[in-house]
C-alpha cells in the first residue's frame, strides 16, 4: 500500500507542475511586425500567424469591404475614388490599436506603386482612397506615359500589434489617361471639294483604341467606308473616295476601345461641288508687283517716269545740235553753170562762152571782177 500510495503522489506532482506551466506560460505570436507598416516583413518567410486572444472574448479578426465604385469598371478614368469599411471583431478600432494601408500595385509589372497610410479615428469604421497622378506616381497631373498597365487597390489592417487582417483587392483596372477624340482633317472643316477624286483622312486621340472606320452616306446610303486605324500613331491615314455626284454627304467616324462603350461615334457632313465650280478656300499669298525690289508700284513707276525724261531731253539736245551745226550750200558762182542753163561754161553775166572752165573763171575774174 505505502509503494502505491507514493506513486499516486508522484503522478498528482507531475500532473500539477504541467498544469502550472500551461496556465502560466505568456501567450506569443510568431511573424510579428511593426505596427507602423506592412512591409516590416518584406523578404522575410511568410509564417501563419496566431490570432490575438482577449479573456473571456475570443480570436481577434480583421476584414475589408470595398463599396464603391460599385460596379468597379475595368478601364476607369481619372481621379477614381474607392470607398471602402473595416470589420474588427472581439477588439476596437483606434489610432493605438489599429493601423490601416492603402497600397496601388501594377500588376503588370508585379510592383507596389504607392503605401498610404489612413489616418484612423476611434471607432471609424469607413475610409475613402483616391487614385490619381499622386498616388500612382506619375510626373505630371494627365499621367501622360503612364504605361499601359493593369493595376489594383488593396488594404492591410492590423490589430492590436498582431497582424490579423484580410488583404482585399478591387478588381483589376486600367487607367485611360487620354480621353478619346477623332476628327476629319481632310478636306479640312468647313470646306467644299469638286466631283472626282478626293482624299479623306482622320486623326485621333486616345488609350487603347481597338479600331477606327472613316463611313460616308448619301442620304441613307453607304457610299464609303474605310478602314483608318494609325499603323504610325500620330500620323493619320489618308484613304482616297471618288465623288462622282455633287451634294451634301454625311459622314461618321466610329471609333472602337476595348472599354465600354465600345463603340464612339464622331459625325459630320462633306460638301462636294461640280468640278470646276465656284470653290471658296482662305488663302493668304502676297507677291512684289514692283519692277524694283523693295520699292512699291506707285514709287518705282515715278523714277522710272524721271528716268525716261532725262533721257528724253539729252536725246532731243543731240539731236538740235546735229541739225544746227549742218553747213549751208553756197551759192553758185556766176561762172558755173545754173541747173537748166544753157552751153557749159558760159558767163552767167555777159553770156559768152569759153572751151574750159579756166577760161571762164579768167574772163569773170578780168571782166567783171569776180574772185
Amino acid at each position: 500500500m505505502g509503494t502505491v500510495a507514493i506513486g499516486l503522489v508522484a503522478i498528482f506532482l507531475v500532473v500539477g507542475m504541467i498544469g502550472v506551466g500551461l496556465l502560466g506560460a505568456p501567450h506569443s505570436a510568431s511573424g510579428l511586425t511593426a505596427k507602423g507598416s506592412p512591409a516590416g516583413s518584406a523578404g522575410k518567410t511568410a509564417v501563419p500567424l496566431a490570432p490575438a486572444v482577449h479573456a473571456n472574448v475570443g480570436n481577434v479578426s480583421a476584414s475589408v469591404a470595398f463599396t464603391e465604385p460599385s460596379p468597379l469598371l475595368p478601364y476607369n478614368t481619372l481621379p477614381l475614388v474607392f470607398n471602402y469599411t473595416i470589420t474588427v471583431v472581439n477588439s476596437s478600432i483606434d489610432n493605438t490599436t489599429t493601423v490601416v494601408f492603402t497600397n496601388v500595385t501594377d500588376l503588370s509589372a508585379h510592383a507596389l506603386v504607392s503605401s498610404t497610410a489612413m489616418t484612423v479615428a476611434p471607432d471609424q469604421t469607413t475610409y475613402t482612397f483616391t487614385v490619381n497622378s499622386v498616388t500612382l506616381g506619375c510626373n505630371n497631373a494627365a499621367c501622360t506615359g503612364l504605361p499601359q498597365d493593369e493595376f489594383s487597390v488593396s488594404v492591410f489592417v492590423g490589430v492590436d500589434n498582431v497582424t490579423n487582417f484580410n488583404v482585399t483587392s478591387a478588381e483589376p483596372f486600367f487607367v485611360i489617361t487620354t480621353p478619346l477624340q477623332a476628327s476629319l482633317v481632310a478636306p479640312a472643316a468647313g470646306s467644299a471639294v469638286p466631283t472626282g477624286n478626293v482624299t479623306l483622312a482622320v486623326a485621333y486621340v486616345g488609350s487603347y483604341v481597338a479600331g477606327a472606320v472613316l463611313n460616308v452616306y448619301s442620304g441613307k446610303a453607304l457610299v464609303f467606308t474605310h478602314s483608318m486605324i494609325e499603323l504610325t500613331p500620330g500620323v493619320p491615314v489618308g484613304a482616297n473616295w471618288f465623288a462622282g455626284t455633287p451634294g451634301t454627304y454625311n459622314y461618321s467616324i466610329v471609333m472602337t476601345t476595348v472599354y465600354l462603350p465600345t463603340l464612339h461615334y464622331f459625325n459630320g457632313t462633306l460638301t462636294v461641288i461640280t468640278k470646276g465650280g465656284t470653290v471658296f478656300k482662305n488663302t493668304t499669298t502676297w507677291s512684289n508687283e514692283s519692277l524694283i525690289n523693295g520699292l512699291t508700284g506707285a514709287v518705282a513707276g515715278t523714277m522710272l517716269l524721271v528716268v525716261g525724261l532725262i533721257v528724253g531731253m539729252i536725246v532731243a539736245l543731240v539731236l538740235a545740235r546735229l541739225v544746227m551745226s549742218r553747213p549751208a550750200a553756197a551759192p553758185p558762182q556766176p561762172w558755173e553753170s545754173k541747173p537748166g542753163a544753157g552751153a557749159p561754161n558760159t558767163c552767167s553775166v555777159c553770156g559768152k562762152s569759153f572751151g574750159t572752165p579756166e577760161e571762164l573763171a579768167a574772163h569773170g575774174k578780168s571782166e567783171h571782177g569776180m574772185q
